[in-house]
């Protein structure tokens, strides 16, 4: 997380309006979604993938 500039933790709480925001997929105030936070969920999915394979 850290090599990638993401804190290990954050709260998302109501601001998933932004593309900026730490939302993984942020939402527009009109309902419509902004595209994927691509940088976010190659993180994670590295992450997921290292505890996958042990064993976690």
């Amino acid at each position: 997380m850290e090599e990638a500039g993401f804190h290990w933790t954050y709260w998302n709480f109501r601001e998933t309006t932004n593309p900026d925001s730490m939302a993984l997929h942020a939402q527009k105030r009109d309902g419509g979604d902004y595209p994927i936070n691509e940088p976010l969920l190659k993180v994670l999915k590295e992450g997921w993938r290292k505890n996958a394979q042990s064993g976690r």
